[in-house]
């Protein structure tokens, strides 16, 4: 499984946010995205998923060019995002939200076309057994339900899972445990994940793309995480911790 980003020049409310971005993803495997706050994770995200129609360049996807054109990544692509558009008052139990995504990736008549195993399969991959199954989205804890977001990604088994923020707003102890999920993942899916913290997913990262709008480093952590190039990008908002890296970046 291949994405290339081919001269990209990107626009997003009339502001040019990438000008000359020339990337290869290849997996399985894991790739981190990081930079700044408005560095441009999330355009990057929505260009590649066909949502943003670039100004300029293509998008190529195990050799097609899927520039512009969702509909061309329906069940391949897997896509969490950082914000969801949905009122967690509301009474859907986990598997109904599961199972809805995964009817709104299959052609019409979408009403009965079910699959027990294939949501089954999803939210055991992200350890959530069938005593949450049924629970209301509304009483889970916020790493219960940042894995039902993860699950509704999975559910459709796509190649590549792209996951913007999947680690935020989650407890210590609930972020390990998405970790570890996320990277059991990449051993058979290309995982293109974005973070403000490299290091907690740094042991099954094979790619880090560092960006800043124009401005990007890509390659492997120990050609990337280093100080030129992290000086280049956080200034001083750095640091070595007990041979792991520290960034000072604020998330909102």
């Amino acid at each position: 499984m291949e994405i290339e980003l081919l001269d990209l020049r990107v626009k997003r409310d009339s502001a040019l946010v990438f000008d000359g971005l020339n990337l290869e993803f290849k997996g399985p495997g894991l790739i981190q995205v990081i930079g700044p706050n408005g560095a441009g994770k999330t355009t990057l995200f929505l260009t590649m998923l066909g949502l943003i129609k670039p100004v300029k360049g293509r998008v190529i996807f195990d050799g097609v060019d899927v520039t512009g054109r969702p509909e061309m990544l329906r069940g391949k692509v897997g896509y969490m995002p950082q914000v969801f558009d949905i009122d967690l008052n509301t009474p859907f139990t986990v598997w109904e939200l599961v199972d809805c995504c995964f009817r709104m990736h299959k052609p019409w008549p979408r009403l009965f076309v079910r699959d027990h195993e294939a949501v089954s399969q999803a939210l055991a991959k992200v350890g959530l057994g069938r005593d949450v199954w049924h629970k209301r989205i509304s009483d889970l804890s916020g790493g219960e339900r940042q894995r039902v977001f993860l699950a509704r990604a999975l559910v459709s088994d796509p190649e590549v899972l792209v996951l913007d923020e999947p680690l935020a707003n989650i407890d210590p102890n609930g972020r390990a445990l998405m970790a570890e999920i996320i990277g059991g993942l990449s051993r058979e899916k290309l995982v293109i994940v974005s973070s403000h913290d490299p290091g907690i997913l740094l042991k099954w990262t094979t790619r880090i793309l560092i960006l800043n709008k124009s401005l990007y480093a890509y390659g492997r952590p120990e050609e990337v995480l280093t100080p030129e190039v992290l000086s280049k990008f956080y200034g001083f908002g750095w640091e070595v911790v007990e041979k792991r890296v520290q960034i000072y970046d604020f998330h909102r």
